[in-house]
C-alpha cells in the first residue's frame, strides 16, 4: 500500500483503459507496452508473495470479469431471444458499448483509488477489486496479441502477466521508453 505502489497501479490502470479504448493495433500495443513497463517497474519492489497474490486474483477474479467484457463484445448487435424481453431492465443487445464502458470505468475507479468500500479507499476490498479489472484487461490484451493464450492459462505457474509479456515481445529499449513517458 505504499505511495509508489499505488501510483504504479494507477498508471497501470490508465494504460489498460487506453488499451481497451484503442481502435487500431498500433495504439493498442503502445498502451499495452506502457502497462507492462509500469507493471515491471512497480513489481520490482514487491515480494514474491505480493506478486503471487496479484497474479492469483487476476487469474481467478479477473478472468471472471473478463467473461463479462467478452460477452458484451460477442453479443453486440445480436438479436435477443423473445423471452429475454420479459426480464426487468433488459434493453436488448444492440449497442453494448455502455457495458464495456462501465467495465473500463470500474477499472479506473479501482486502480485510481476512487472506489470507496467501507470508507477505506486503500483497504483490502479496493486492493482486491482492482485486480479483478486489471485481470480483465490483461486477458483482453492476450485476445489481441496471442490467440492461443486460453490453452496455456491452465498450465502450472503461468500468470496473465507472464503470457502478456511473451505475447507483446517488447524489447528492453521499448519498455524503457514507455516507462520514461
Amino acid at each position: 500500500l505504499s505511495v509508489k505502489n499505488n501510483v504504479g497501479v494507477a498508471l497501470e490502470g490508465t494504460a489498460l483503459a487506453k488499451f481497451l479504448r484503442a481502435e487500431d493495433l498500433e495504439k493498442a500495443r503502445e498502451a499495452a507496452v506502457t502497462w507492462l513497463a509500469v507493471r515491471q517497474d512497480r513489481r520490482a519492489d514487491l515480494s514474491r508473495e505480493a506478486i503471487a497474490y496479484e497474479d492469483g486474483n487476476e487469474y481467478s477474479e479477473g478472468l471472471a470479469v473478463y467473461t463479462e467484457l467478452r460477452l458484451a463484445q460477442v453479443l453486440q448487435g445480436r438479436k435477443a431471444h423473445a423471452d429475454l424481453w420479459l426480464a426487468q431492465g433488459f434493453h436488448g443487445l444492440g449497442d453494448l458499448a455502455h457495458m464495456r464502458n462501465n467495465l473500463i470505468s470500474k477499472l479506473l475507479n479501482t486502480t485510481h483509488g476512487t472506489l470507496n468500500v467501507n470508507n477505506d479507499r486503500y483497504g483490502t476490498a479496493p486492493v482486491r477489486f482492482r485486480l479483478y479489472y486489471s485481470g480483465m484487461a490483461i486477458a483482453a490484451i492476450l485476445d489481441r496479441f496471442d490467440s492461443n493464450w486460453k490453452e496455456r492459462i491452465f498450465e502450472n505457474g503461468v500468470s496473465l502477466t507472464d503470457l502478456a509479456t511473451e505475447a507483446l515481445e517488447a524489447r528492453s529499449v521499448e519498455l524503457k521508453a514507455a516507462l520514461a513517458r
